[in-house]
């Protein structure tokens, strides 16, 4: 049972992550469809999509309350 316990631990915090790819790759920022070829265009964009993303949320919870 403890294996079980961890095991769905790690998955639960893993799943926020896999979400974000999801929305980064094809449910709203579609960055597959970009074709970068150059390595620091690809890290600095998804660094903002990550900063826009994390900002979306937060908003989402504030109008939420």
């Amino acid at each position: 049972m403890a294996d079980a316990a961890k095991i769905s631990e790690a998955y639960r915090k893993r799943w926020g992550i896999e979400v974000f790819f999801l929305h980064c790759k094809t449910n709203g920022f579609n960055m597959e469809d970009l074709n970068f070829k150059n390595l620091e265009k690809v890290q600095l964009l998804m660094a903002l999509a990550a900063v826009a993303y994390v900002f979306s949320l937060l908003n989402g919870l504030i109008k939420r309350e």
